[in-house]
This record gives C-alpha cells, structure tokens and sequence, in this order.
C-alpha cells in the first residue's frame, strides 16, 4: 500500500524567518470606533441595545478614549499660531 501525502502541505512554504525580519503594524490599540457598542458581541441590535448588564470593553474604552485625547493634545500644541 503506498503512502498518502498531502499536497496541500508540502506545497505551501512560509517565508524563512531570519533575525532580521520584523513586524510592521504593531497593534498599538483599540480605537473609540472599534469599541462601538454596534460591534459588540453581546449588542442586541437597536431594539435591545446592549444585552448584559456591566459593559465588557469599559477597559479597552477608557484607553482608547486617552489615547485618542493624547493624539489630539499633540496636535494642537504642534499647530503654528
């Protein structure tokens, strides 16, 4: 009985990692639009609003929110007068 391979995986190759390579985009953060409540897990829809009773993103809210603050402090005192 011959053996079965998968072609699947020995065609696929991923790239050879050296010490060199790096990450580009490296997650920094939620934003205050990814913490919308319309992309919430537990978001019931217009009607139902939210379906639990304490919100689960308050944490990632709150930094998103001072971050977002930070960003925009920066760049008034950048702005020339």
């Amino acid at each position: 009985m011959a053996k079965r391979t998968s072609r699947a995986a020995s065609s696929t190759k991923l790239p050879k990692k050296t010490p060199f390579s790096r990450i580009q985009n490296r997650f920094t953060g939620y934003s205050t639009e990814d913490c919308d409540c319309r992309w919430c897990r537990w978001y019931g829809g217009k009607r139902r609003g939210c379906t639990i009773v304490e919100c689960c993103c308050l944490e990632e809210r709150a930094q998103a929110l001072e971050r977002e603050q930070h960003e925009k402090m920066k760049e008034e005192e950048n702005e020339p007068m």
